[in-house]
């Protein structure tokens, strides 16, 4: 098995496919043998090229997207190379399976053989912020993890380096927990039709975020809410009954589905903000917004005083 995994670990190291947007990126301009390092401005920038027509010259191009080029380039020689190697016909590369089997490894920015090494707090966050740097700090809002102590560790130590990026705990994870500690409840043992009551709106709520659909950021924390209030009923609204099941929903939510993230998220998304204009007046829920832009708009005030003061008065008044 150890050979094995050494022997893929040098087969993905062998792999060459040009980085977009990393400091290695050089293009030779015009009029000069020079190779130019490509800067901040130069992504958005395009050369000038004597040869071009006015109207080409007129059009802005994006330098990244010839970069992109030369990268597909260089991944469909891989798959070409597989191809002819094991007489696979090139159209077998043109049928839907193929497309979503590429699409499936594209959620995949890159991955890591780690079973022989510590996952300390440190390793994990340089794993983490060397893939920050790779796709670009500037493309980067959230990291997701579950909530183990070390990945813990290694979330503050991304805040000291990138106080502009948000670590949030696994959704997904946090809601098996919250059914988990409702389950071992006795009196879940013995009442059925009780346990069901309960555990269908986490459920739905669980379907939410680890389903494909639609987004989810949007909706986590509006519809654990919404869930909150199904289970309560269940109990027939009696506090005595329902205050143990809602402590465990609202001690694994905590600092997990709550963030500033989720508040801005349940904030703005006009189903439940527009629908329920209260929502603005809520202190918790602005709280929650002023810490997302302060995050956000790290050390720069002048945005977060437009976010604060301008553009959420937009998005109430419906502008």
């Amino acid at each position: 098995m150890k050979e094995q995994a050494i022997h893929e670990l040098e087969l993905r190291e062998d792999v060459n496919v040009s980085r977009v947007g990393t400091e290695d990126d050089e293009v030779t301009c015009v009029g000069s043998s020079e190779p130019h390092k490509l800067g901040p401005i130069d992504k958005w920038t395009r050369a000038i090229d004597p040869k071009a027509t006015k109207s080409e010259s007129l059009k802005q191009q994006k330098l990244n997207k010839e970069l992109w080029k030369q990268r597909t380039h260089e991944v469909h020689k891989y798959i070409a190379r597989w191809a002819y190697t094991h007489a696979i016909p090139f159209n077998a590369c043109d049928n839907d399976e193929f497309k979503q089997m590429c699409e499936a490894i594209g959620y995949f920015v890159s991955s890591k053989e780690m079973s022989d090494v510590s996952h300390t707090s440190e390793v994990i966050f340089e794993l983490v912020d060397k893939a920050i740097e790779d796709i670009g700090p500037d493309d980067v809002v959230q990291v997701v993890t579950d909530n183990a102590s070390n990945n813990m560790g290694a979330k503050k130590l991304l805040l000291e380096k990138r106080p502009n990026i948000f670590w949030t705990s696994c959704a997904t994870h946090t809601i098996n927990l919250m059914l988990q500690g409702i389950s071992n409840m006795p009196r879940f043992k013995k009442d059925v039709k009780l346990c069901l009551s309960v555990f269908e709106p986490l459920v739905k709520v669980l379907c939410l975020v680890d389903g494909d659909v639609k987004p989810s950021m949007g909706f986590i924390y509006g519809e654990l809410l919404k869930a909150k209030r199904e289970i309560k009923e269940a109990y027939g609204n009696v506090q005595s009954r329902y205050n143990k099941v809602i402590a465990i929903i609202d001690k694994k939510m905590k600092g997990r589905l709550d963030s500033p993230l989720h508040l801005t998220a349940y904030l703005l998304n006009p189903y439940y903000s527009y629908g329920n204009p209260s929502i603005f007046d809520d202190a918790t829920i602005t709280v929650g917004f002023m810490s997302y832009v302060e995050t956000f708009y790290h050390h720069d005030e002048d945005k977060q005083d437009q976010a604060v003061n301008t553009e959420l008065d937009k998005f109430h008044n419906r502008e």
